[in-house]
């Protein structure tokens, strides 16, 4: 009997090859990138939700992506501001170096010289990049991009940890980007609190981002979700009770999902004939141990809260 491995990944956001999230929405963050891209500029994408709603899932999504389209592309853990502009101007720099002269040697590509001006100096010193140097610098860059007919990509993840003076020096920059049309697009994730937080940073946030909110996803989404086919006619056929089931045990929540899934697949083990599953199966899965550890902290809250 053939091997089928488990396509459910419920391992700190990594991309699973079964996405469990709305089709909708994922057919909306696909389109993202899947305009005009070439000098092109679209608005700044925010994608936020509740713990554990996907967002980095949806955010390495996007990633990959860019990555298959050839764009050069960062990405950046938002720990706070000081850590978040050391790594925004890191990422400037070696997205110029990747736009320079590709002819360049390797001891010439180490002169400061092959670097836009802004970037250049913010190599050269130990500052964090702020105000107007960092709108010149992403300003350059997009110049850059657009000249070499490419697009850059910055993914930023747990934007949420950024205050209000982090907000107002970022948000200025995108803002300018915007403003001429460059080639960079964002992508930044965070709670449901960013939104609040950008709207308090500058006036013109809501009119600057592209915000993308994961919302629990109702039966028939988790539905469509889980039917996956497997390789040579392997399949898994959940029935109204096992479906109850998982909708009263997970709340719609996309990890959540993706956990009880992989349980449900490994107690399953597929074969030749489609596996009816049942409410019995999906008990079964929720006692097992490796779901159990997978969402301990999402059981403690609900204690709680209880």
């Amino acid at each position: 009997m053939q091997y089928v491995e488990n396509p459910f990944t419920p391992f700190s956001g990594a991309t699973p090859e079964v996405v469990v999230s709305s089709e909708g929405q994922m057919n909306r963050l696909f389109n993202y990138f899947y305009t005009d891209a070439t000098n092109h500029t679209q608005r700044p994408l925010i994608i936020y939700g509740a713990e554990k709603s996907g967002k980095t899932v949806a955010l390495n999504y996007l990633e990959n992506l860019a990555y298959t389209e050839s764009y050069l592309l960062a990405h950046i853990e938002a720990t706070n501001d000081k850590v978040f502009f050391e790594a925004v101007k890191n990422a400037l720099a070696k997205l110029s170096l990747k736009l320079s002269d590709e002819s360049a040697t390797t001891e010439e590509s180490d002169d400061f010289a092959f670097y836009p001006y802004a970037v250049r100096e913010n190599i050269a010193n130990s500052n964090i990049v702020y105000g107007d140097d960092l709108t010149y610098s992403f300003v350059e860059l997009g110049k850059s991009a657009a000249a070499s007919e490419t697009t850059v990509c910055i993914f930023v993840d747990d934007m949420h940890n950024l205050s209000k003076n982090g907000f107002q020096e970022l948000l200025p920059a995108l803002h300018r980007c915007t403003q001429l049309n460059l080639p960079i697009a964002f992508v930044g994730t965070g709670l449901p609190s960013i939104k609040k937080k950008l709207a308090d940073a500058v006036s013109y946030s809501e009119r600057l981002f592209i915000f993308e909110e994961l919302l629990p996803l109702n039966r028939q989404e988790t539905q469509i979700a889980l039917s996956t086919q497997l390789p040579d006619g392997y399949g898994i056929v959940y029935d109204d009770s096992a479906m109850d089931a998982i909708m009263e045990e997970t709340k719609g929540q996309p990890f959540l999902i993706q956990a009880l899934a992989h349980a449900i697949f490994e107690i399953a083990k597929p074969n030749e004939k489609l596996q009816i599953i049942t409410d019995s199966d999906v008990e079964i899965a929720i006692r097992d141990p490796d779901y159990l550890q997978l969402t301990f902290s999402e059981r403690n809250k609900k204690d709680l809260i209880d």
